[in-house]
């Protein structure tokens, strides 16, 4: 009878007892923003999520394009175990910048946690995070949008008699 099945088994039964997982998700994965109107402010909101047992530390961030008219409100802050947070990105396109579509990422990186693991070594720093991809598409005219949906009927009566519109 072979012995090396069952002492893999045993060695890894003893490595998953000392294995420290650390999660972090970010939503939506991608957002598009029309109409940012030169030289005005909007916000995007974006949700963090801590899949940990224990609370965490994040720094959220913009990088590219929209980096320079781009600002986060409180960009470090804590995350209570298995909960999410929301943060916004406010978009500041200066009255000076060009019409077109401006593509970043907003980076979401864990920075401390609050648990107690003794570990050795050398090297090597590594910082779990997140991304999503922001479009901004930024426009020198204001638009306008009603932010609910109508609905419209419009039914036949008989000849002559005018068509009924419901709305």
């Amino acid at each position: 009878m072979d012995s090396r099945p069952l002492g893999t088994l045993l060695i890894l039964i003893l490595l998953i007892e000392t294995t420290l997982s650390i999660g972090i998700s970010l939503s939506p994965a991608t957002y598009s923003m029309r109409d940012a109107l030169k030289g005005g402010e909007t916000y995007a909101e974006f949700r963090v999520g801590n899949n940990n047992p224990y609370a965490i530390t994040v720094k959220a961030s913009v990088v590219g394009e929209i980096a320079d008219f781009s600002e986060i409100d409180g960009a470090e802050f804590e995350i209570a175990p298995q909960m999410s947070r929301d943060f916004r990105v406010y978009i500041r396109p200066p009255a000076t910048a060009a019409v077109g579509e401006y593509e970043g990422k907003v980076s979401v990186t864990i920075t401390g946690a609050d648990i107690d693991v003794e570990s050795e070594g050398t090297g090597v720093a590594v910082k779990l995070g997140a991304s999503a991809l922001m479009k901004v598409d930024v426009t020198g005219t204001e638009v306008k949008r009603m932010g609910f949906a109508a609905g419209i009927r419009l039914s036949e009566t008989e000849y002559p008699l005018p068509a009924r519109l419901d709305i």
